[in-house]
């Protein structure tokens, strides 16, 4: 959703004055899905954004806060929250936790925009946040799990709409079949969850920092990467260049196992099962006369284009780049 919070000049100095800062100017920032945003210029050249967390609890947005800063002191390309003047970094805005990052330049892309070349960057840059969690501290448990999904389509079939309960009934089924055959062997580490356009910024052919740390948890790689190539290799079907770009970029820092190719499927599958849940429950279930502003059944698509054999294609693709970026060595070792 757009920015919800209403922030004056009055508050904006208040929140920043915890950070040792005075504002002159601030403005929304509008294309936030849940949050509020806003950039807070402290003088004519410096300025600061400001998150207010429409849905999470303090100590939430405390885990995220630490995830980010370690991410970040890893090398990750993204903003760590600047830390308050008593050492603390979490503030309060009409009883909503509160925090500021500095304001990185860069720009948003839309998807014709979107480029192999582009796709490549962005699996770079996913590899190194997945590398990252051998030196961050074990990030907090996921708030999309299949349990918390089923809790979702509990409520959409009890309160929704004829159409929308049908609709939550038929992923409710899909989601079974799909959680019962998921691998929980696969490798696993602090994910992002929700690596969509409107988190990543760019300088150039170059990601200036990924944002959005609010879904980031402990879950399978593999399923992070099809979250991004879900994002960002679709528009009216799988874009092929695009997905070579991710997974080559990918694997330029991070080789996928076997293990992990033969799992892309089921983990895209409960992938798209994750971001349709959400739109029903969080757009479907509130969209006015205009409608609302995601579609859900455009993940029912991308769902119906892998298991109609666009699976395979990825599986390919992601074993011709592992092959590619084997050692000579290991390649050998296949050997018959």
């Amino acid at each position: 959703m757009a920015v919800s919070a209403v922030l004056t000049l009055e508050d904006a100095g208040t929140i920043v004055g915890h950070y040792g800062l005075r504002v002159v100017r601030a403005e929304p920032v509008d294309g936030g899905r849940v949050n509020s945003n806003f950039r807070l210029w402290t003088g004519e050249e410096e300025s600061f954004f400001l998150r207010i967390y429409e849905q999470q609890c303090a100590s939430a947005v405390q885990d995220e806060l630490r995830l980010v800063r370690e991410l970040e002191g890893a090398g990750v390309p993204t903003p760590a929250p600047l830390a308050r003047v008593d050492g603390g970094w979490v503030c309060e805005h009409s009883g909503k936790p509160a925090a500021v990052f500095p304001w990185i330049r860069g720009e948003w892309i839309c998807q014709r925009s979107v480029t192999p070349q582009l796709c490549r960057a962005v699996g770079t840059a996913l590899a190194r946040l997945h590398e990252a969690s051998r030196v961050c501290q074990r990030a907090p448990p996921g708030r999309y799990d299949v349990q918390a999904l089923r809790g979702r389509l509990d409520v959409v079939s009890a309160t929704g709409t004829h159409e929308l309960a049908s609709a939550a009934a038929a992923v409710r089924r899909k989601l079974e079949v799909y959680a019962a055959v998921r691998d929980v062997g696969l490798p696993s580490g602090i994910i992002h969850g929700d690596l969509f356009r409107e988190n990543v910024l760019w300088n150039g052919d170059s990601v200036a920092a990924m944002v959005d740390f609010e879904c980031a948890c402990c879950g399978p790689f593999a399923y992070d990467l099809m979250v991004s190539v879900l994002a960002w290799c679709y528009d009216s079907s799988f874009e092929w260049p695009f997905v070579r770009g991710m997974l080559e970029g990918y694997a330029a820092h991070r080789l996928l196992s076997r293990r992990e190719i033969r799992a892309l499927a089921v983990e895209g599958a409960v992938a798209c099962l994750r971001f349709v849940t959400t739109r029903i429950s969080d757009f479907s279930m509130h969209a006015g006369p205009a409608g609302p502003k995601r579609d859900y059944r455009r993940f029912l698509q991308r769902l119906a284009e892998l298991e109609a054999g666009a699976s395979q294609e990825l599986a390919n693709i992601a074993t011709e780049t592992r092959n590619a970026g084997e050692t000579p060595a290991a390649q050998q070792e296949r050997e018959p």
